[in-house]
């Protein structure tokens, strides 16, 4: 019986240690984050996030399109997809038109398209 208790302690306090790890005990002087380095940054093996949205203003001339009235910038390198998968031009878009996207992850400012995908 002493054993159950025994293995039992070593569980809870082992368990509350765990929990004062996670919720940001433990050693003093540890790395706390300024609220500009604070932003996630993607791992080597994740995949960029698709987003989606509807062309509201074109302006193909600067390289400037509006998604739900976000401006954002084509990059020089833009790749254009169809529906079917097959490569598209730039000049296909229209206003109104859904299309998901990908921002160019060396863009500090995360406004540059990198790839689109019309709907």
């Amino acid at each position: 019986m002493k054993k159950l208790y025994v293995i039992a302690t070593f569980v809870l306090a082992g368990n509350a240690a765990y929990g004062a790890l996670a919720v940001g005990g433990g050693e003093p002087g540890g790395v706390t984050l300024s609220p500009a380095s604070s932003r996630a940054q993607p791992h080597a093996s994740e995949a960029p996030r698709m987003l989606r949205g509807v062309v509201t203003a074109l302006n193909l001339d600067k390289g400037e399109i509006d998604v739900h009235g976000n401006r954002l910038q084509v990059g020089r390198a833009v790749r254009v997809f169809g529906p079917a998968g097959d490569t598209s031009r730039l000049s296909s878009l229209r206003l109104g038109q859904e299309i998901r996207f990908l921002l160019d992850p060396k863009d500090a400012s995360e406004r540059t398209i990198s790839v689109i995908y019309f709907q």
